[in-house]
């Protein structure tokens, strides 16, 4: 009797091993899975028009574990019982449905916004659609890093890659931003790339979509996948956002006449909720600016040599300057994402300072630009400073240059 009991014990315990052994297996499985994408060579756009899921009569359609495009959509709107302003605290989506929405996990994250959204969908009968009251496309966005220039750029990128993929024109969708972030220099940008911008703050909870598109999230932009041999759209994306802008880019250069811009890095407050985290201290921040500019000036003797500061100008001012640059130098930093809207003969200089791993992210814009790329990373501590600046000796300076005229010219 004694026996059979330890039996049956050892039994349940193996049993129960075996269960743990198997969903610690699957949950390798799924997080291998939910990052695969970033280790591709290939973005597979087109192989979601072949596999969306479609429920709900078309009412929902989901491409790739990506993006969601719904129809006659409401946002459902729920205030806190504290709460006497009658904004939304709390929201959530619902489309006309027969059937149970079926379950459906996207790459970005189980915790991230879109699969919150999607288990929070709700459904009301197909008998009582409500008459639209927003008839233009809408994307919804939830930003994540909302005053960095290249997390932006990833966010307006995937707007106009999602356009074309649903044959919508992306300078006419309308765009709902679901945070409260506070003001940012970028904002002005979503207005003049998009039509209508709005906040979760302006929709009613009368207001019906008639075409909502749940996004890509930022993060998870192609721009964002440095394994990719080439990005979809990447030039008609490039002529998109100047074009916005009424700039056209230069098409050609002279040897004897080349532009030179370096961004300098300074101290502002780039993120208002990290103000305790930072103390306005931005990283990566030339020490020996004078010494740098001398050099590049000895180098390219009859440059039209500019040095920026670019949050003190306007996205146009920024533009006018980057669409005729033939050679930008400048520390890693959010501002090199300009090498989207460098003309394709340009080279780019790249340097890093010890504390800071070599990213790749502007190499890779660069690569699927066919723009030349030369990066540099500080490898000894003698040329860091106290509040992150890093002094590139001029030897360095004087090589890279040289490096990036001879390029251009043919040396």
């Amino acid at each position: 009797m004694i026996s059979h009991c330890f039996d049956r014990k050892y039994k349940v315990r193996k049993v129960f091993a075996s269960i743990t052994a198997i969903l610690i297996c699957c949950y390798v499985i799924v997080s291998n899975w939910r990052w695969k994408l970033r280790e591709e060579t290939e973005y597979p756009i087109e192989e979601w028009m072949y596999h969306p899921l479609i429920a709900c009569d078309g009412n929902l359609r989901a491409f790739g574990h990506e993006f969601v495009r719904m129809g006659n959509v409401k946002v459902q709107g729920i205030n806190s019982a504290k709460d006497k302003s009658h904004k939304f605290t709390k929201f959530r989506f619902a489309i006309p449905c027969k059937d149970k929405i079926p379950y459906y996990r996207f790459r970005y994250m189980e915790e991230g916004p879109l699969q919150e959204w999607m288990s929070e969908l709700s459904t009301f009968p197909t008998d009582q659609v409500y008459s639209v009251s927003r008839t233009r496309p809408t994307f919804v966005i939830q930003r994540i890093e909302a005053h960095n220039l290249y997390h932006t750029l990833c966010e307006w990128f995937n707007v106009f890659m999602v356009s074309k993929f649903l044959v919508l024109d992306p300078s006419s969708v309308d765009i709902l931003l679901l945070d409260d972030r506070p003001l940012s220099l970028l904002d002005n940008t979503w207005d003049q790339l998009y039509g209508s911008i709005y906040k979760i703050r302006d929709i009613s909870q009368d207001d019906v979509f008639k075409t909502l598109v749940w996004n890509i999230i930022g993060y998870n932009s192609p721009l964002n996948f440095h394994n990719l041999r080439r990005v979809p759209l990447i030039n008609e994306f490039h002529n998109f956002f100047l074009k916005a802008y009424s700039i056209e880019e230069k098409r050609s250069f002279d040897c004897g006449k080349l532009d030179v811009t370096i961004i300098w890095r300074r101290d502002y407050l780039t993120h208002p909720e990290r103000q305790e985290e930072t103390q306005g201290l931005v990283h990566r921040k030339f020490k020996n600016e004078d010494e740098i500019l001398s050099v590049v000036k000895s180098v390219f003797s009859n440059a039209h040599i500019k040095t920026l500061i670019l949050e003190n100008l306007t996205m146009k001012e920024q533009l006018e300057v980057m669409s005729k640059t033939d050679v930008l130098i400048g520390m890693h930093g959010a501002g090199m994402a300009h090498i989207m809207f460098l003309p394709k003969h340009a080279v780019v200089l790249e340097f890093f300072p010890t504390y800071w791993g070599f990213l790749r992210n502007f190499k890779a814009i660069a690569d699927w630009r066919n723009i030349k790329y030369f990066g540099w990373k500080n490898k000894d501590e003698a040329n860091e400073y106290k509040g992150f600046y890093t002094r590139i000796p001029k030897q360095i300076v004087l090589e890279y240059a040289t490096k990036a005229k001879s390029h251009l010219c043919h040396e």
